[in-house]
């Protein structure tokens, strides 16, 4: 037991005598989702964010370059980030007490964020149209107010809500095809599906609202609801394109292409995909189910391609559709899930 003991203690005494060599932080990538504590101007143009008790720093650079953004548009300037003017129907100071993304990393120095997504709140309600005439909309009775669009005008119900909040403008109605509907011509009981905040008031505040109802633009076009791509390798890739026509004709057709490269040539030069040629250009639209005007299609595919020149992945940012039957109409164009 003596003879253990003094092992022991000579252990413990090279471990007081000769402490560990101190180790360097390494730098961690970071994702974490959480409720806004506190924002803040950090003084250097940028914000200090406290999300899951974590802080964090948001660089100038990283709003300069866009990658701080709500569901509906891009907060490019430190002032709306840090704004305390309450949303409409709301209680609170700004983003305080919403949600927030953040995706960066961890180095000694804290927390630098890369990309962090804003919500003032975070509900949904899918269900039914209970009321929509006599300036009151409603779904599953409670009440609701489509928030106004960025390009100006009112909110729906008109005159709810008179000026649109530049961090968080409200999105045209649409119908399951990503086609702009009427408001006004919404059924009762018709379906719903909403996304946005509930108000301290007792209003439902939505940015997004899709339900069914007549189109609101009978012009020829295309809509896309879902661009996914992975790579498999430099000459082949995986596709899935979900989207909608108007109006629907028999035999109609839609074609996938990458984005054109730009008139001017740029420095350093911008990706070529596929050699600017279709990926497919008879994809069959089929007539919806729900609006017997409208079309929708479905585009899966393994194509090969031609590598990418100028550097940039085998999957392109953006994708666009055009509406075979109308040439004239514009091309739908969305950006690229790469996964």
């Amino acid at each position: 037991m003596h003879h253990l003991r003094s092992i022991l203690l000579a252990s413990a005494m090279v471990a007081v005598t000769f402490p560990a060599l101190a180790q360097t932080r390494p730098q961690v990538a970071v994702e974490f989702e959480g409720p806004i504590q506190s924002i803040d101007s950090n003084g250097q143009g940028g914000i200090a964010l406290v999300v899951n008790g974590i802080k964090v720093d948001i660089p100038a650079s990283t709003i300069s370059a866009g990658n701080v953004h709500t569901p509906t548009t891009k907060l490019m300037t430190p002032d709306l980030i840090e704004s305390r003017n309450p949303f409409p129907g709301l209680n609170k100071e700004g983003f305080r007490g919403g949600t927030a993304i953040v995706i960066g990393n961890s180095h000694s120095l804290g927390v630098t964020a890369e990309d962090v997504f804003l919500e003032p709140a975070e509900n949904v309600i899918l269900g039914a149209v209970t009321a929509n005439s006599d300036g009151k909309f409603e779904v599953e009775g409670v009440p609701v107010v489509l928030l106004p669009p960025a390009s100006g005008g009112t909110s729906y119900p008109p005159g709810a809500v008179t000026t649109p909040d530049p961090r968080l403008p409200g999105l045209p109605m649409k119908n399951e095809l990503g086609l702009t509907i009427k408001p006004e011509n919404v059924e009762q009981y018709a379906e719903a599906a909403l996304e946005g905040y509930f108000g301290s008031n007792g209003t439902f505040y939505a940015f997004s609202i899709d339900s069914v109802s007549e189109v609101a633009d009978p012009s020829p076009t295309a809509t896309i609801l879902r661009a996914q791509c992975r790579v498999r390798s430099a000459t082949q890739i995986e596709w899935e394109i979900r989207g909608g026509t108007y109006p629907w004709a028999a035999g109609a057709t839609v074609s996938i292409l990458p984005p054109p490269p730009p008139a001017t040539p740029t420095v350093p030069a911008t990706p070529v995909y596929n050699g600017n040629r279709a990926y497919s250009t008879n994809v069959a639209v089929q007539q919806d189910t729900v609006d017997l005007n409208a079309g929708a299609f479905r585009y899966t595919a393994r194509p090969t391609v031609t590598a990418t020149t100028n550097g940039g992945s085998a999957c392109p940012p953006t994708v666009l559709v055009k509406y075979n039957q109308y040439p004239n109409a514009p091309a739908a164009s969305a950006s690229v899930e790469i996964r």
